[in-house]
């Protein structure tokens, strides 16, 4: 009786909708993890030097202690048991929850750690280990990865900024104290409500038209949509990992910037012009009758890519595009929370004769005179209006009535949901940024001359582990703070052919220098 009160007075309060989703699809072994990672660098200092152990470990502490979600685990995962819940660690053991990589660990470089990060599952059964992981690399890299019941990709972006700020605070602290391993939270843990109690989430007749009209549409109807391999026939074991690929694609910062100015331009967005130009280059892909490429490696070399596709089989691309609910919820960015949403597009796919490096007798058009900039300009707008319509989405979880786990078995199997996913968490904004004048849609950042500033942030990455049932290809987007636009590009293995993932990445590359390029 006194174990099961102690246990009671450690619930904080019952899952959410779409917390229930993500804790359903992690049990599984279905991937539910975000990525947001960073380039520490030291501004201010002369001699670029490595991260220290004791150091990372007390602005991590100050990190769970400003986001009381980095001390939460789940109760009654198992959905037969009943209805989950969130609540409070008695522990948080640092020893599981920080990893630092030596050289030989992370020789491969940055990208494949990412890789293999995102292998990575949780185990929540235990008391004291955390839905998340910090993996320190010798370059100063530092990759967060955490449960997406703990937040979007804005969240990951709020605990780097908060680690980052607790790091020069604590600038010139001693290293010789004894650093405790288990970190105990503090009695009193405060969530927010779920997002369906912080916003109206009710179902409106549009969102109910379309769930209605997805599932009567008869199955030849949606064969002509492309989306990749089906879905895995069952969950993946032991214990459910399926590899995810990642290919970075990346803007300097004034290439960033002047294609900020063709969306400004073109009264569109980049978030717009990325997905139209992954539309096109997908669309490129599935209309060549054999294609024999030239994809830049990890080592900066070229090699052959060879894929053949049938011509005729597929005629739509149906992407879906992030929508994050935090202004609908009234939910800061600075604050650990899960808000994300999604818009669907359903695009025809047309053959381009938009220049690509894969063919050698591509027409010798020009990207930005002959980019679709109304095509992007709509999808900017559809975006836009589509904010309610995402809301209203998430009520639609209601008639899962409580079935999550049955809702991702009934995926395995099955033609997948989607061909694209694209999310754009927007600008790195630390005022404590090495160079804080990052790309974001509409805006930039104003820049922090604080000669006090002992740590700061270069690059930002972002990705997600959604690849085993989600879309076939996902395209995530961040802004840096010294100005670079990263797209990670990623696909889950056996989600789809991995030469044309490459080549896809490698199309994306091309569209986006040419648009972004300085010459006319």
């Amino acid at each position: 009786m006194e174990k099961e009160a102690a246990l009671a007075a450690q619930i904080i309060r019952p899952a959410g909708l779409l917390e229930r989703l993500h804790i359903s699809r992690q049990r599984l072994g279905l991937g539910a993890t975000v990525l947001v990672a960073a380039k520490f660098v030291t501004p201010n200092s002369s001699q670029e030097r490595s991260l220290h152990r004791d150091e990372f470990h007390d602005a991590v502490v100050e990190a769970i202690y400003q986001h009381p979600a980095l001390a939460v685990r789940i109760h009654n995962e198992v959905e037969t048991t009943g209805p989950p819940s969130l609540m409070r660690m008695s522990a948080v053991d640092l020893d599981k929850g920080i990893q630092f990589l030596s050289s030989e660990q992370s020789i491969k470089g940055f990208q494949a750690v990412v890789e293999d990060t995102l292998v990575k599952q949780f185990d929540s059964s235990t008391e004291d280990g955390p839905m998340w992981r910090f993996t320190v690399l010798p370059d100063n890299h530092v990759i967060f990865l955490y449960h997406h019941v703990l937040g979007d990709g804005q969240s990951g972006l709020a605990v780097l900024q908060t680690v980052v700020q607790a790091l020069n605070k604590a600038a010139g602290a001693s290293t010789n104290v004894v650093r405790e391993r288990f970190y105990i939270p503090r009695q009193k843990l405060v969530l927010l409500p779920p997002i369906e109690e912080r916003t109206n989430c009710d179902i409106t007749l549009r969102t109910l038209f379309h769930a209605v009209i997805d599932e009567l549409l008869p199955s030849w109807t949606k064969s002509k949509v492309w989306t990749g391999n089906p879905v895995l026939p069952a969950v993946p074991t032991p214990p459910g990992r399926v590899a995810t690929r990642v290919r970075i694609v990346s803007l300097p910062p004034g290439a960033a910037s002047r294609l900020l100015m063709q969306a400004r331009s073109h009264q569109t967005t980049i978030t717009s012009i990325i997905h139209l130009s992954a539309i096109i280059a997908l669309s490129h892909l599935l209309t060549e009758p054999h294609i024999s490429s030239m994809t830049p490696s990890d080592t900066g070399d070229s090699k052959e890519v060879n894929h053949t596709n049938a011509k005729s089989k597929y005629k739509k691309i149906k992407s879906h595009t992030a929508v994050s609910l935090r202004s609908f919820a009234n939910v800061p960015s600075t604050m650990m929370y899960e808000t994300a949403s999604a818009h669907d597009h359903l695009e025809t796919i047309v053959s381009t004769r938009l220049p690509f490096p894969c063919c050698a007798s591509a027409a010798r058009q020009s990207w930005k005179d002959n980019f679709p900039w109304f095509k992007a300009s709509r999808i900017s707008k559809d975006l836009k209006r589509g904010g309610p319509h995402a809301r209203s989405k998430l009520g639609l979880l209601k008639f899962l009535d409580g079935r999550f786990e049955g809702y991702w078995a009934g995926k395995l199997g099955k033609k997948r949901d989607g061909s694209l996913g694209l999310s754009n968490v927007g600008s790195w904004s630390l005022q404590t940024s090495a160079q804080p004048n990052g790309i974001q849609d509409g805006q930039s950042n104003e820049k922090d001359e604080s000669e006090s500033i002992k740590w700061g942030v270069f690059s930002a990455y972002f990705a997600q582990d959604d690849n085993v049932v989600g879309s076939a290809i996902k395209v995530n987007v961040i802004g840096s703070p010294n100005g670079e636009l990263n797209v990670c590009v990623t696909w889950g293995e056996g989600a789809v052919d991995d030469q044309l993932a490459e080549a896809f990445a490698g199309g994306l590359r091309h569209g986006l220098e040419q648009l972004s390029s300085a010459s006319p």
